[in-house]
């Protein structure tokens, strides 16, 4: 990828591979809204290149991100990523998630693997993982 190319990555694609990294022991967490806002919001100052596409609104109690609402709710929607409790208040990561980017998303993320491993790892413990 040259200098003077456009960066674009679905936000979808980028939660799939930022969760593809959580080890097996971290594959469930918190939906608490606004640890995840939070936490996504707080990566963005330092990974402006790659959740350029995750726009927030600071002007609310917590900084909001219609796009990463959207984003999850994607996921949940493709069964990639389930709230499988009785109050929905935990995620899971599912396996197909993982098949998904092994066999869609690798290829393209491959020049951004390092950056997308500290993204995981830095969200893994900002929701206290």
């Amino acid at each position: 990828m040259t200098e003077t190319s456009t960066l674009i990555f679905r936000p979808e694609d980028i939660l799939i591979s930022v969760f593809h990294y959580f080890p097996p022991e971290k594959r469930k967490f918190s939906a608490d809204r606004e640890n995840i806002h939070t936490a996504f919001y707080r990566l963005k100052k330092e990974y402006q290149k790659l959740l350029k596409e995750f726009t927030f609104n600071p002007d609310k109690i917590f900084p909001t991100s219609g796009v990463l609402d959207q984003a999850l709710n994607n996921l949940e929607f493709s069964r990639y990523l389930t709230k499988f409790n009785p109050y929905l208040e935990r995620y899971e990561i599912q396996p197909v998630l993982d098949s998904y980017f092994d066999e869609k998303l690798k290829e393209e993320f491959l020049d951004y693997i390092d950056e997308i491993k500290s993204i995981s790892e830095q969200l893994q413990n900002a929701l206290g993982l």
